[in-house]
């Protein structure tokens, strides 16, 4: 439920399905406009690196509750709903990823 970075394969084995099952199932919810999906962005060639682990975001801030009251998972902290509130809005008018400096992580980062 946090915008933690996850791989298909990781969230398939835990689930007990097959990291394509998960991918079309991220997909479905990207395609419904319930989750942004924010993949790997190389800063060396500013492309993606489709390999890299993903991050997922709900896109609307109900979507936390909703899901943390149906789970029964505690809410995310504010700020972890602000970056997905950014990345939203950053993705509607750029494309959108994450990337990593040194061992630092920049959470949200767009291509020209």
């Amino acid at each position: 439920m946090t915008p933690s970075k996850v791989s298909y394969n990781l969230v398939a084995k835990e689930i007990g399905v097959n990291h394509r099952t998960v991918e079309e199932y991220i997909k479905l919810f990207n395609d419904m406009i319930l989750t942004l999906t924010l993949h790997f962005v190389d800063v060396n060639t500013g492309y993606y690196n489709y390999r890299k682990q993903i991050k997922v975001h709900l896109l609307d801030p109900l979507f936390y509750d909703v899901v943390s009251t149906w789970t029964g998972v505690k809410r995310p902290d504010d700020s972890i709903i602000f970056e997905g509130n950014v990345a939203s809005h950053l993705s509607r008018i750029h494309n959108a990823g994450y990337t990593e400096i040194g061992k630092k992580e920049i959470d949200v980062v767009t291509l020209p």
